[in-house]
This record gives C-alpha cells, sequence and structure tokens, in this order.
C-alpha cells in the first residue's frame, strides 16, 4: 500500500481541491480511496482559524471513488508495449466498485500505477450522470476468463477479468 499512496499523494499535486480518505489497509475492501471536494470557506464561516486535518471533511461534497492498483516489475514500457496499454482489474471487483460509486451517486475512477517506473495513470471509468440518475460506463474493457496470480502471496485462479484501454492516459511522475 506504500506505493499506492504514494501514487495517489502524486495524483493529488495535479488535483489539489481534493482532500481523501482510503480504507483500512489491514482488511480487503470493495474500494482503496473516497475523493471529496472540502468546503474552502468552511473555517472562515466557523472558526476563524486555519482548517485542522479532522475538519478537512465537514460540510464535504463526495467527488468520486478510487480503485488503485500498485504494479511491480512492470516498467511503463512494458505495459504499453508487451501489455498493450490494458490495465487487468478482476471484473467481480470493478463491479463492486461500480456498485459503490452508483449506491453514493458519484463518480469512479481508477488510479494505476507503476512502481518500477515511478508513475501513475488516473482515469475516469463511470461517471454519475445527474440527468437519468445513473453511472455510465466511460471506459473501453473487455472481459475475458484468465489465469491469474490469486493473491499477492502468489498461487494461481481463473478467474473474469476486465483489460481496461489505459492508452490515451497522461502520466503522472511520482
Amino acid at each position: 500500500m506504500e506505493w499506492a499512496r504514494k501514487g495517489l499523494r502524486a495524483w493529488h499535486r495535479k488535483n489539489p481541491w481534493a482532500c481523501w480518505i482510503e480504507t483500512k489497509q489491514d482488511r480487503y475492501a470493495d474500494l482503496d480511496a473516497i475523493i471529496g471536494r472540502p468546503d474552502a470557506r468552511w473555517a472562515e464561516n466557523h472558526i476563524d482559524e486555519s482548517v485542522e486535518a479532522r475538519c478537512l471533511w465537514i460540510e464535504s461534497e463526495l467527488e468520486q471513488v478510487m480503485e488503485i492498483k500498485s504494479r511491480f516489475d512492470v516498467t511503463k514500457e512494458k505495459f504499453f508495449g508487451e501489455w498493450g496499454g490494458k490495465w487487468l482489474v478482476t471484473y467481480d471487483k470493478l463491479k463492486r466498485c461500480y456498485d459503490t460509486a452508483y449506491s453514493l451517486r458519484t463518480d469512479l475512477t481508477g488510479l494505476l500505477v507503476l512502481v518500477d517506473s515511478k508513475v501513475c495513470y488516473h482515469k475516469l471509468l463511470a461517471e454519475y450522470n445527474k440527468d437519468t440518475g445513473g453511472l455510465e460506463w466511460r471506459i473501453n474493457f473487455e472481459v475475458m476468463t484468465t489465469e491469474t496470480q490469486k493473491t499477492i502471496n502468489g498461487g494461481t485462479a481463473l478467474r473474469e477479468n476486465a483489460y481496461i484501454d489505459m492508452n490515451e492516459v497522461e502520466g503522472i511522475e511520482i
């Protein structure tokens, strides 16, 4: 999770309007971070002092939920070359992230961190539509059943995986 956090901080440098809360690191979660937009005037309207970290979420609005993946032993050359710029996310996880974003009526984004290249890529995956009340996919992806590593500790599993096209996404240096 150290690299996921570094990627999130790099993304934040490009998006200084945001504040975030990460999910607990010691357990499985359907997504990795909740991104909010703090009320920049909260301090002057309420306490007339600088805002402490614990106050950032008071009167904030939820902007997006984020799935974060760190990939080790994958350079950006390998990712965009050999892997064709396709980010593998288990389809079940992607659906759970989508369902969470839909239930919160907010956008779903993804942050891919390529550790060896010290770069991350942020992409809008699904966008909340205020007119229809629905969540609409904004990505091209294909779903295939493939054998992949089961867990961080190894092993293999046969499962449905989504391959998300990241070819047009600008990298953010970490």
